[in-house]
């Protein structure tokens, strides 16, 4: 695969368009640190306006579902795969995400162990916040913010014992029935936004979780709702950021978190 990749990069006469000249560029630019650590957090100063720009419920749910379609794990999560008692059938099936530690016992567990490794998450948080040019003050303010968030979207979610029960997330709902469950979000605009036109049934695979995150547009502040999108922003692209980022990333999801003690060489993962 490096070969091919390397080959692609290097190939001057590659067609306008090709294939050849689409992934030579995907791969020089993801491999170019040089640039990538001369334009810092520039490549998301289009995100963050639009984040900038949120002032109504509507809003969050349109630009979730533009997140949705690239590295933004906000809110919840949506994807299509096959019906797990019709696989003959694809299926929509939308559920829990919204949150960045690995599982809702992570927020939720009160031993000295897991109390500092919500601390430290905390710390994550603000300064990757301060990457995107808040003050250390406020972004600790922020951090505690988004943590709040966080923590009531796993109040409601399932844990992984609670995930192994196949039965209980298999929830078949119309739209016009997820509406009436969670009605603070706008569910056609949102599939509009995500790009499916015609969608004629879904699986929600946790209706508890849905229902609190509608009942959270109204209970959450705009300046919060800002917060916890900016974040996400910036954590679901950090690993293709400058060096310094991509280092802060790595000292908490991969050190801290599961034990790693190097970072993986660019090529190993630059085009996860």
């Amino acid at each position: 695969l490096l070969a091919i990749l390397n080959e692609a990069a290097n190939d001057s006469k590659a067609a306008k368009g090709s294939n050849v000249q689409k992934i030579g560029d995907f791969h020089y630019t993801a491999m170019d640190s040089v640039k990538l650590n001369a334009e810092g957090i520039s490549p998301l100063k289009p995100w963050l306006a639009a984040i900038d720009s949120l002032n109504k419920p509507e809003d969050l749910t349109i630009l979730a579902a533009r997140m949705h379609r690239t590295r933004g794990n906000v809110l919840w999560g949506s994807y299509v795969m096959a019906d797990v008692k019709n696989s003959a059938l694809n299926v929509m099936y939308i559920g829990q995400s919204g949150t960045s530690l690995p599982d809702a016992d992570y927020y939720l567990k009160t031993d000295p162990e897991s109390k500092q490794l919500q601390k430290q998450y905390i710390n994550q948080i603000s300064k990757m916040l301060q990457f995107l040019g808040d003050k250390p003050e406020v972004a600790d303010k922020e951090a505690l913010a988004v943590m709040r968030i966080e923590s009531q979207l796993a109040k409601v979610s399932m844990n992984a014992v609670k995930q192994r029960d196949i039965e209980a997330q298999y929830n078949k709902r119309t739209i016009e029935e997820l509406s009436k469950e969670a009605p603070n979000v706008n569910w056609k605009a949102y599939f509009n936004a995500l790009g499916v036109k015609e969608i004629q049934g879904l699986i929600v695979s946790q209706p508890l979780f849905m229902q609190e995150v509608s009942k959270m547009y109204k209970s959450v502040s705009m300046a919060d709702w800002k917060t916890y999108f900016r974040w996400h922003l910036i954590d679901g692209a950090s690993p293709f950021l400058s060096d310094e980022i991509v280092l802060q990333n790595f000292e908490f999801f991969e050190q801290i978190l599961n034990g790693s003690k190097e970072l993986k060489p660019k090529i190993g993962r630059a085009h996860v």
